[in-house]
Order: C-alpha cells, then sequence, then structure tokens
C-alpha cells in the first residue's frame, strides 16, 4: 500500500481524491496553482478545479495523467483515488485498496534492478 495514500483510508471514498488533490495544491500560493492547473488542463476557470476538491464534481480519467504531470505525483497514486471517487459505496472501497497494490514507474524500476542483481549470473547452474 502506498504510504501517501494510508491517511486518505479514514475518509468516504468518494471524498479521498478531493482531499488529496486539496492537499497537493496546498500552499500560500495554493490560488495560483489552482489557477495553473485549470489552464494546464484546459478548463475556463479554475471553479472546475474547486468543484474536484470538494467532490461537487468528478475528475474525468482523461484529465489523470495531465494532473499527474502538473503535480508531480504519480499516475499510479491518484488512480486507486479516481476509482473510489467514481464508484463511491463499499464497492469503491474494496477496489480502492485493491488498486492501492499498482505500482510507480520508480518502484518498477527498483524491482527490476533488483530482480537483476538476485537473479546472478545463470550460466553458473
Amino acid at each position: 500500500m502506498n504510504p501517501n495514500l494510508h491517511w486518505l483510508s479514514d475518509f468516504p471514498p468518494q471524498k479521498r481524491m478531493g482531499l488529496f488533490l486539496s492537499e497537493a495544491l496546498d500552499g500560500e500560493d495554493h490560488d495560483e496553482r489552482v489557477r495553473q492547473l485549470a489552464t494546464e488542463l484546459g478548463c475556463k476557470n479554475g471553479k472546475t478545479v474547486e468543484m474536484w476538491k470538494t467532490g461537487a464534481a468528478k475528475v474525468p480519467l482523461r484529465m489523470l495523467i495531465p494532473l499527474a504531470r502538473h503535480t508531480g505525483i504519480d499516475v499510479s497514486e491518484w488512480l486507486p483515488l479516481w476509482i473510489a471517487a467514481e464508484i463511491g459505496s463499499d464497492d469503491g472501497d474494496q477496489l480502492y485498496k485493491a488498486s492501492q497494490r499498482m505500482l510507480s514507474v520508480w518502484e518498477w524500476n527498483l524491482i527490476a534492478v533488483a530482480r537483476d542483481i538476485y537473479r546472478g549470473d545463470e550460466d553458473d547452474d
């Protein structure tokens, strides 16, 4: 399970995406970050992003990769949140937990290196 998402398990599935987005955009320059994200995603204004944060609107799936790029947070962290928001109920919670097992790009690369190291020279057999 991704430790960056663990705290969200205490909240209803449909609220997690907004909370994580709020945290990702938090800071003294919050309004500017919201405006920049909205512009980058092709939204008319920051109200769309604000609605995503409050849960008044759902983040479209096609926005996850641009959202991940903008925030610098791997898409593997956004996808479980999107699934939970999309499904809502207890089923959303089960799918949320299952989708947290996805690996980020850096984790995948780390595993590949570890496999190469521990595999050793196969000619020694």
